[in-house]
């Protein structure tokens, strides 16, 4: 081998070798770049694209935010942060004079912090109804007999939110009496639970006198019906915030 085709042979390797350095050390790093510069690209996109469907989102919902905002001032119409009272009873007034009965008294009972209530426990066997003993035959016939039991129906399950805490949120016993006929004191029941405040009816009693009073028709006498129940109140964070840290600390003295 002659030096002159050594000297070409060197130039060539020479030549491959600043050609793989170059591309190493100056295209490599480029297309590097470049690839991540379109993996970034398709993730602005991909962001974008869930940004817009989140503002296209909150542009429907701005539609309905004045209705939202009705509806939220009615549920804190109904269940208010104050225990106010005295505005659920100056109401008493406007659904005695629309159903026509007479409001004799109301009893407001001491706030009590709620608690959850827990699933019943249905019982294991009917009591037998009244009078059922007084009857021969039923005694006589009467046999032990297991399929003879009725089955205890299932007792409800209970459903509770865990923001409703006895913090926040209290009870408020309610009794109210009213005179009337029994039409009227369907119409005062309904009016009482179709008004701003909630108020849940949980039980009601009725009394009839036996003389005539106040005009009563053909000695009829007058009609007494109570109804009790009660009324709730759900304090804001802070507020039940403020008052526990209140209640918790002492009192100098």
């Amino acid at each position: 081998m002659n030096k002159n085709r050594l000297s070409l042979i060197l130039a060539a390797l020479t030549a491959v070798a600043i050609a793989v350095g170059g591309f190493f050390l100056g295209v490599q790093p480029q297309l590097a770049s470049a690839s991540a510069d379109e993996a970034q690209q398709a993730q602005t996109d991909q962001t974008n694209a869930t940004s817009r469907a989140e503002l296209d989102r909150l542009r429907e919902r701005f539609t309905t935010l004045d209705a939202m905002q009705a509806s939220l001032d009615g549920l804190r119409d109904s269940v208010p942060a104050t225990a106010d009272t005295d505005a659920f009873i100056r109401s008493l007034d406007t659904v005695a004079g629309s159903s026509g009965a007479t409001v004799s008294s109301v009893s407001v009972g001491e706030a009590q912090a709620y608690s959850a209530p827990a699933s019943g426990t249905a019982p294991a066997t009917a009591e037998a109804a009244p009078g059922a003993a007084a009857s021969p035959s039923a005694t006589a016939t009467a046999e032990p007999s297991a399929e003879a039991s009725p089955t205890a129906p299932a007792a409800p399950s209970v459903t509770t939110n865990p923001l409703v805490t006895p913090a926040n949120f209290s009870v408020i016993p309610v009794s109210i009496s009213i005179e009337g006929s029994y039409d009227q004191a369907l119409a005062f029941t309904g009016g009482v639970q179709d008004g701003k405040r909630l108020f849940l009816i949980t039980t009601l009693t009725s009394s009839s006198s036996t003389s005539a009073e106040d005009g009563a028709p053909d000695g009829a006498g007058r009609q007494t019906w109570t109804l009790g129940g009660f009324l709730y109140v759900l304090s804001a964070p802070a507020a039940a915030t403020a008052s526990a840290t209140a209640t918790a600390t002492p009192t100098a003295g």
